[in-house]
Order: structure tokens, then C-alpha cells, then sequence
């Protein structure tokens, strides 16, 4: 690999994403000994350490989605907005068949979580 266009190319063909400035940064870190070349030795061992990250990623996520349970139990940690937001986000791109389970969300304030907790 001799330009960071080529290991964009090669990035892409392999479904990492990535930028091209992100690419060029790659291609510089990569590049140890500075002579403007890169050999499968040298991508290899970056390669094989970010597709073992990216799995342990999506084992961590699907850990978290198999293991999911309903929480009927509440305590008073108060949710920022931020996070109620997100919240509401992620449901609304979660998978429902054919809706045929609506979303509901309810937020209420500190007065009507102190009579339920």
C-alpha cells in the first residue's frame, strides 16, 4: 500500500468505517518505519486487533439484549433528559412486530416517584 487512498479502498472493501482523514492518520501510524510503504505485516496485526474489539462489542451488546428483563421494581435515581431522550430513541428503532406491541413511556417528576418507591 503505497497512498492512504489505498488503504481507504481497503478499509471500506473490509466494512470498517472510516474517513479518508481518518485513513491518513491510520496510514502514518502504520507507516513505522516511515518509508511511505505498507505490507500486510504491518496491517495485519492492527486489522486483526480492531476486528477483535468490534466482536467483543457486538457479543457485549448482544449479552445485553438477550439478557434484558422487565423492571417493575423503582427506586429515586433521578434520569437526566439526556438519557430519557436516548432511551426513547433506541426503542423507537427497536424491532416490534409489525407494531403490534406499542411503546408506551410515561416520565414523571419526584413527587409521583416518592409514592411509588
Amino acid at each position: 500500500i503505497s497512498k492512504t487512498s489505498d488503504l481507504y479502498q481497503i478499509l471500506c472493501n473490509l466494512d470498517v468505517e472510516a474517513t479518508q482523514d481518518e485513513a491518513d492518520v491510520l496510514f502514518r501510524y502504520l507507516d513505522e518505519d516511515g518509508d511511505g510503504l505498507l505490507d500486510f505485516e504491518d496491517f495485519l496485526p492492527w486489522y486483526l486487533d480492531a476486528a477483535a474489539a468490534a466482536t467483543a462489542v457486538a457479543e457485549s451488546f448482544q449479552s445485553l439484549l438477550v439478557g434484558r428483563r422487565t423492571i417493575e421494581e423503582f427506586d429515586r435515581t433521578p434520569v437526566s433528559n439526556d438519557v430519557l431522550i436516548r432511551a426513547v430513541q433506541c426503542a423507537l428503532a427497536a424491532p416490534n412486530r409489525s407494531c403490534s406491541e406499542p411503546w408506551r413511556f410515561i416520565h414523571v417528576g419526584p413527587q409521583t416517584v416518592a409514592r411509588f418507591a
